[in-house]
C-alpha cells in the first residue's frame, strides 16, 4: 500500500499514453538529419523524439530539453535552472503543464507564436529521465494538438507521478513506438491497454478513479503532497522526502522539509524487532529526495534506485505494524510542521535549517509520539479483534454514541453475549460526541480517546474496545453498509459482505450542512472546515495552527451550537474570531432576545464579533486555501479558517422506498412511541428518529442532542428485550458550556418568558422559566449547580402551578418545590 502517489499511477497514466505513440511512432532521426538545419530537417511543426544520450552529444542546439536542463540546449522545464520561452513562468508544478501552456499560448496569439517558435521549431525532443513528468511532456510535444484536447487530464497525470520512473523496456501494442530506458539500463516489462479505455469511455475513467482520487486529492491538501510514506508486504516500509520540496514549486504553496534524523533514531529505538543487521537511517536532508528506510550495512543505492519507485528498492522486515509506522511518521510531521505556513517558491537552507534546530523533538519522542502509538494500537487492536459472523439476533447501523448506549442497555439488562452486533463506519468505537466542540478543541489539557468513549458522559462505564469483547459484543469499525434489503433483514457492505438480523436498530444519525450543499462559490477551498466526527476535530486542530501562522482571522458561520462552541474554542485558542448569522440573535431557537443579549456581550468581550443578519454568499481564496468570506450585505472577511456550523442532515438514504421517511421538516426516519418504523423489525434511535413527543401531544420531533441518543438507546433495548412497555417520553434538553459558562434548558420555549436572577453578577446566575396556560412548561438556567439544575427540571416535569411572583422567587421557588 503507497499512502501517496502510488504504483498505480504510472499503470494509469501509461493506459492514457501508450497508445498515442503506436499511432504516430517515435523514430528517431537519421545522424545526418540530426545535423541539418531545422528548414532543411523538414521538422519545424513534428520533432521527433531522441535517447538522451545520443542526443546530448549531437544535437545539443537542435534540441528541446523537457523536464530537465542542458547546456546548450532551450528547455521546457519546471526546474531552476531553465531556459524557458519568456511567454510563460513556473506557474505549472510539472513540466507536462509548461508544455501545454506554451501550446496553447501559441495557439491562441500569433505574437505568442512567434515568440514560442525557437522552442516549438526544434526539431529534437529529448529527457535525460523516464518519470512520468518527463513522458508526458515527450508526448505533448508530439501530438500536439490532441494534447490540447486533454489538457486536465495530462496535468493530473504528470503532478501525480513526477519522480516516478517508468519501466518502458517493451513497446506499446502493435509493434511501434520507442524502446525507451532508464538512465541507468533498460527494463522489459509493461504492456498498456488502449487510451480510449481512459480518456473517452466514462464507464472506465469511474471504475479508474479509486486508484488515484484519494491520492490525489492528498497532492492537493498539504505536506502529505510531498512525503511518501510507503507500506509494503511483510512489514517493510520506507518515508520519502519529495524533490518538490527540493526545488521552487510556484503552482502552490509547500511545506518546508524535516530533517528525518530524529525519526529514524526514535524508531531505531522503537523497532526492538526489525530486521537482524538492520537500522533506521536517513539520508541527508539536502539530498534531492531523501529517504527513511532500514538499511542493512550500509549498502548503498544506485540512482536508478534512489529515484525509482519504492518496490525498485530492497526492502527489509520491520517489527512495527503498518499503523503504527503510519502513527509514527504522521505524529513525527505534524509535530514538526506545527506552526508552520506553506508558501510558494521553496524554502532557502538556512530557513530549513533555523526550523529543524526550533524543533523540540525530545518532547515529540516522549509525549506526542507515545500517545499517537496508543491511538493507533487501539485501531489496530478492535480491526484485529472484532470479525463479524453472518448473523446476528440485533444489528445496530451505526457506530455513534447512540450505538454505544445500545450496547450499555444490552449488557445492563442482560441481553447476553453473541447475539448483538454494530456495523460503524469510523474507525472508533463510540465516543461521546459532545466532546468535539468543547475539550477536544482547548488549548490546555484537550480531551482524547480512549478518554471520552461511551459512556463515561452518562455514568457508565469507559467502553474502550475491549470492553465490547469482553461482553461479547461484535463492534466492527472503518465498515461502510452501501446497501440494506429491509423486507430480507439484510446489510451489504462496501467490502460486498452480508450481515442479516432478526432485529435491525437504524443508528445512522446526521451529517452536517454544508456550503457546497448551498452551492456557495469556493465552498470546496482548504481550510473550509465542519465538525462532526475525530477526524474533522483533527482536521480543525491542524487549521487552527494554520490559520496562526497566515494571520489569525477566522470566521464561524453560523449561529447555532456548533457555531457558537466552536467560536468560543477558537478564540481560546488565539484566533480572532467573526460569527456570521442570519438571524437577529444568536441561538434564536432557543434564546429569548434578553438572553441572547447577555450571552453576545460576553463574546464580544472575549473578541468575538458577531455580524447578525447576513450571510456568506461566497468564499474566495488564494493558490486553492481560502483567503476571504463574502456577505451578502457586501462585507468581505479576512478567513483563513472558515467553520461552517449551519445544522444537519439525517442519513436517512439506505432507507428509501422500505420505512417512512419525513419528506419535510423535521427530516428523519418516522417511528411511534415504542421507537419502531414502518417495519416492526427496524428500530430507529438518535438524531435519524422522528418520534412522537407526548409533552406536545404527539407532534412528531427529531432531537439532535445526545441526550436523546441515550434515552432513545435505552428504549430501544428495552422494548427489543420485553415487547409492550411504556410509549417512550421525552423532555427536550439542551445544554452548554463556553469559557467559564453553562447553562441547561429543559422542555419548551413556549408561552410567556419569565426572567429571574441577576446578569450582573460575577459568575453570572440567571435564569427564566415558560409558563402557558398557569404551568411551568420550560426552564432555562445559567450557572446552576447540579442540585438547581435538577430542581427547575423537576418543576417542568411536573408542570408546577406558576405563581404570581414567581420572577420575584426565582431559583428558589423551584427548589422548594
Amino acid at each position: 500500500m503507497v499512502l501517496a502517489l502510488a504504483a498505480v499511477v504510472l499503470t494509469v497514466l501509461m493506459k492514457l499514453i501508450a497508445p498515442r505513440w503506436a499511432a504516430k511512432p517515435l523514430q528517431p532521426l537519421s545522424a545526418a538529419a540530426r545535423r541539418q538545419p531545422a528548414a532543411a530537417a523538414g521538422v519545424a511543426a513534428q520533432p521527433a523524439y531522441v535517447p538522451w544520450e545520443e542526443a546530448k552529444e549531437n544535437s545539443g542546439d537542435r534540441m528541446l530539453a523537457l523536464d530537465c536542463t542542458h547546456s546548450s540546449a532551450l528547455t521546457l522545464t519546471h526546474h531552476k535552472a531553465a531556459r524557458n520561452p519568456p511567454l510563460v513562468s513556473l506557474a505549472s508544478e510539472c513540466s507536462t503543464g509548461l508544455a501545454l501552456d506554451v501550446l496553447a499560448a501559441a495557439a491562441a496569439d500569433p505574437a505568442a507564436a512567434a515568440a514560442a517558435a525557437p522552442w516549438l521549431s526544434k526539431p529534437v525532443v529529448s529527457a535525460n529521465h523516464f518519470d512520468a513528468d518527463a513522458v508526458l511532456s515527450i508526448w505533448v510535444l508530439l501530438n500536439r494538438e490532441e494534447a490540447l484536447t486533454h489538457d486536465a487530464v495530462l496535468r493530473h497525470a504528470a503532478r501525480i507521478g513526477d519522480m516516478r520512473e517508468a519501466a518502458l523496456g517493451d513497446s506499446p501494442p502493435g509493434g511501434a513506438g520507442p524502446r525507451l530506458g532508464r538512465r541507468r539500463g533498460r527494463r522489459r516489462g509493461h504492456r498498456a491497454p488502449r487510451a480510449e479505455a481512459v480518456l473517452l469511455d466514462e464507464q472506465h475513467r469511474a471504475a479508474l478513479r479509486p486508484e488515484w482520487q484519494d491520492e490525489y486529492e492528498q497532492v492537493l491538501a498539504g505536506w502529505r503532497a510531498d512525503v511518501v510514506l510507503t507500506a509494503l508486504p511483510g512489514s517493510c516500509f520506507e518515508v520519502e522526502s519529495r524533490y518538490t520540496q527540493f526545488v521552487c514549486t510556484h503552482s502552490r504553496p509547500v511545506r518546508p522539509r524535516l530533517d528525518m534524523q530524529p525519526l529514524a533514531v526514535a524508531l531505531n529505538r522503537l523497532d526492538a524487532r526489525r530486521e537482524a543487521g538492520c537500522d533506521w537511517a536517513a539520508s541527508s536532508m539536502v539530498d534531492t529526495g531523501p529517504l527513511l528506510r532500514l538499511d542493512r550495512g550500509g549498502d548503498k543505492l544506485s540512482k536508478a534506485q534512489r529515484y525509482g519507485h519504492p518496490t525498485d528498492r530492497p526492502h527489509f522486515r520491520s517489527g512495527l505494524s503498518p499503523a503504527q509506522f503510519e502513527a509514527a511518521v504522521v505524529s513525527f510531521y505534524s509535530h514538526g510542521l506545527a506552526g508552520t505556513a506553506p508558501k510558494v517558491g521553496g524554502w532557502s537552507w538556512e530557513e530549513l535549517r533555523q526550523l529543524n534546530a526550533s524543533v523540540d523533538w525530545a518532547a515529540w519522542e516522549q509525549g506526542v509520539l507515545p500517545a499517537a502509538l496508543a491511538v493507533a494500537a487501539a485501531a489496530a487492536a478492535q480491526n484485529a479483534l472484532f470479525t463479524m459472523a453472518n448473523n446476528y439476533d440485533v444489528v445496530v447501523l451505526g457506530g455513534g454514541n447512540s450505538a454505544g448506549y445500545v450496547a450499555h442497555n444490552w449488557v445492563k439488562h442482560n441481553g447476553g453475549p453473541g447475539r448483538l452486533a454494530i456495523v460503524g463506519e469510523e474507525p472508533y468505537v463510540s465516543y461521546e460526541r459532545p466532546a468535539l466542540s468543547k475539550a477536544y478543541l482547548f488549548p490546555e489539557a484537550p480531551a482524547r480517546l480512549p478518554g471520552f468513549h461511551t459512556s463515561v458522559g452518562g455514568g457508565g462505564d469507559r467502553q474502550a474496545p475491549e470492553w465490547y469483547i469482553e461482553q461479547g459484543i461484535d463492534f466492527v469499525t472503518g465498515t461502510k453498509v452501501t446497501a440494506v434489503d429491509v423486507a430480507g433483514k439484510q446489510l451489504t457492505t462496501a467490502a460486498g459482505e452480508t450481515i442479516g438480523y432478526g432485529k435491525l436498530i437504524v443508528a445512522t444519525g446526521a451529517r452536517p450542512v454544508t456550503l457546497t450543499d448551498f452551492k456557495t462559490p469556493g465552498a470546496d477551498l482548504q481550510g473550509v472546515h465542519v465538525l462532526r466526527n475525530v477526524q474533522d476535530a483533527d482536521a480543525l486542530i491542524a487549521a487552527m495552527q494554520a490559520c496562526k501562522a497566515a494571520g489569525d482571522k477566522a470566521v464561524c458561520v453560523g449561529g447555532g451550537y456548533i457555531g457558537m462552541e466552536c467560536a468560543a474554542c477558537l478564540a481560546m485558542n488565539g484566533l480572532d474570531v467573526t460569527v456570521v448569522f442570519p438571524e437577529d440573535r444568536m441561538m434564536s431557537r432557543l434564546f429569548t432576545p434578553e438572553i441572547a443579549a447577555f450571552y453576545e456581550m460576553f463574546y464580544a468581550d472575549k473578541g468575538i464579533k458577531l455580524i447578525k443578519g447576513d450571510v456568506v454568499t461566497a468564499l474566495e481564496g488564494t493558490d486553492g486555501k481560502v483567503a476571504t468570506a463574502v456577505l451578502k450585505s457586501g462585507a468581505r472577511l479576512e478567513a483563513s479558517l472558515v467553520l461552517v456550523g449551519v445544522g444537519a442532515r439525517p442519513n436517512t438514504e439506505l432507507f428509501a422506498g422500505q420505512l417512512d421517511l419525513v419528506q419535510g421538516p423535521p427530516g428523519g426516519i418516522k417511528v411511534d412511541g415504542h421507537l419502531q418504523t414502518s417495519n416492526p423489525d427496524v428500530y430507529a434511535i438518535g438524531d435519524v428518529a422522528t418520534f412522537p413527543l407526548i409533552l406536545t401531544g404527539g407532534t412528531p420531533v427529531r432531537q439532535e442532542h445526545v441526550t436523546c441518543c441515550r434515552q432513545t438507546a435505552a428504549h430501544a433495548v428495552a422494548e427489543i428485550l420485553a415487547p409492550g412497555g411504556p410509549v417512550f417520553d421525552y423532555l427536550p434538553f439542551f445544554y452548554s458550556r463556553v469559557f467559564n459558562l453553562s447553562w441547561q434548558f429543559y422542555g419548551l420555549s413556549e408561552g410567556d418568558m419569565v426572567l429571574h436572577g441577576d446578569m450582573a453578577s460575577s459568575p453570572a446566575k440567571f435564569g427564566a422559566y415558560w409558563v402557558k396556560d398557569g404551568a411551568v412548561v420550560g426552564a432555562f438556567l445559567e450557572g446552576g449547580s447540579n442540585d438547581d439544575n435538577a430542581a427547575i427540571m423537576k418543576a417542568v416535569v411536573a408542570r408546577a402551578a406558576a405563581p404570581a411572583d414567581l420572577a420575584q422567587q426565582g431559583l428558589a421557588w423551584a427548589l422548594a418545590l
